[in-house]
């Protein structure tokens, strides 16, 4: 039997969005998360980082249980 994992995502920079706010895992599998830039907010000069973050759905004050760093 495979299980399922939701994730509901959040992001910490303002120029960075996701497409969804949450995203399925089945089993040990790969998945996706697809994200925007808002050009807008990235016109000066540096560096820009930012995390995509990712917590078990419906926990609340829960630790991300995973972290894509863009």
């Amino acid at each position: 039997m495979t299980s399922f994992n939701a994730y509901d995502i959040k992001v910490d920079a303002p120029w960075l969005s996701t497409v969804q706010s949450t995203v399925y895992r089945r089993g040990t599998g790969a998945f996706n998360v697809n994200v925007r830039y808002d050009e807008s907010k990235l016109r000066l000069p540096g560096i820009y980082t930012g995390k995509v973050l990712g917590y078990p759905k419906g926990k609340k004050n829960s630790y991300p249980e995973f972290e894509l760093w863009n």
